[in-house]
């Protein structure tokens, strides 16, 4: 984990530096800094933030390049009381710790502390937020959801809504797919059982045994007997 954020951020600064113009070659570049927010089910984080644990550094010479480790904020650590006191990124936390339980967070969500959601950062945060729970989220229920997420407070309650509504169509076309998938596959069964009851019928015709029949089509004996039953008819 920490060589992967300290490999973001290199990135980045490079990125930077290309996009750059020549005349501002020299400037200093922003600070960064790096949060990781964790919610893994292992919990709290089992393995170390500290980059230099990742080298078999003896001498010591990666530890005093990278003094201190990266901040790590365990999403499963954190209380719901505490998240309650929070803005956006209370709200943030709490998609995170509940990613697959969405009837607490939608609970927790009506709890929390909503000022100043009607700037546009706080718009772009709930639509990218309510893209999040959709994307990696387990809804079960998407009426039951869908009635829940009715007692959200305002701009939450219109983008989960507008969310949950493209959820409900996806599945209502998944499931027209598959019933006519379902269909198909009803029709290739009949259409080959009625194959295997000519080929039957034709081997009756012949004189041969029933059991012989059963076992060469595949077909349940009592049905080759009714077959045969419908010829001497």
């Amino acid at each position: 984990m920490p060589f992967r954020v300290y490999h973001y951020l290199f990135n980045m600064l490079y990125t930077k530096l290309k996009q750059r113009p020549k005349a501002q070659a020299k400037d200093p570049l922003p600070p960064v800094y790096a949060l990781v927010f964790y919610h893994g089910k292992q919990t709290p984080y089992p393995f170390s933030m500290h980059l230099a644990d990742c080298f078999n550094d003896p001498l010591g010479f990666m530890r005093r390049m990278f003094e201190n480790p990266v901040p790590l904020i365990d999403a499963n650590q954190i209380q719901d009381d505490e998240l309650k006191q929070q803005q956006l990124l209370g709200i943030m936390t709490a998609a995170l710790k509940y990613r697959q339980d969405q009837r607490k967070l939608l609970k927790l969500m009506r709890d929390i502390n909503l000022i100043d959601l009607n700037n546009d950062l706080a718009l772009n945060f709930i639509k990218s937020l309510s893209n999040y729970i959709f994307g990696v989220g387990n809804i079960a229920d998407i009426e039951q959801f869908i009635e829940e997420a009715r007692q959200l407070p305002e701009p939450i309650r219109g983008e989960f809504m507008t969310g949950a509504e493209q959820l409900r169509a996806i599945g209502a076309e998944e499931g027209l797919k598959k019933g006519l998938e379902q269909g198909r596959e009803e029709g290739r069964e009949e259409g080959r059982e009625e194959g295997l009851e000519d080929v039957a019928i034709n081997l009756l015709k012949e004189g041969a045994d029933p059991r012989f029949v059963a076992r060469i089509t595949g077909l349940e004996l009592a049905v080759i007997l009714k077959l045969k039953t419908q010829q001497e008819d």
